[in-house]
Order: C-alpha cells, then sequence, then structure tokens
C-alpha cells in the first residue's frame, strides 16, 4: 500500500512518528519508521497474533 503523510507526530534520533492516510482512501493510520538496526522488531515481524501491530 501507498501512504500520504499527513502530520509528523514525534522525531528522535531513532525513529520518526507520523499521522498517514491510505492514498485513495479514508482511513487513518500512525506509521513509526525506526532508524538503525532493531533486532526486536525482526522477531515481532514474524509474530501473527491480534494483539500485536502489524509491523
Amino acid at each position: 500500500m501507498e501512504y500520504e503523510e499527513i502530520e509528523l507526530i514525534k522525531q528522535s534520533e531513532k525513529s520518526v512518528v507520523q499521522l498517514v492516510r491510505e492514498k485513495g482512501g479514508e482511513q487513518f493510520f500512525v506509521r513509526k519508521i525506526l532508524k538503525g538496526y532493531q533486532p526486536i522488531y525482526l522477531l515481532l515481524q514474524i509474530c501473527a497474533h491480534p494483539s500485536l501491530p502489524k509491523l
């Protein structure tokens, strides 16, 4: 999916948090972009559980 940035929520040396919307859609999402190597997120990507966010 492609997203358009609506607003920058927070920016730090480790990450960027944005409010985004799917292009052509009306649903909003919060996107977090991590900078650098984050091994825990690699593990979470393979964990499928309804209480965990999609990475």
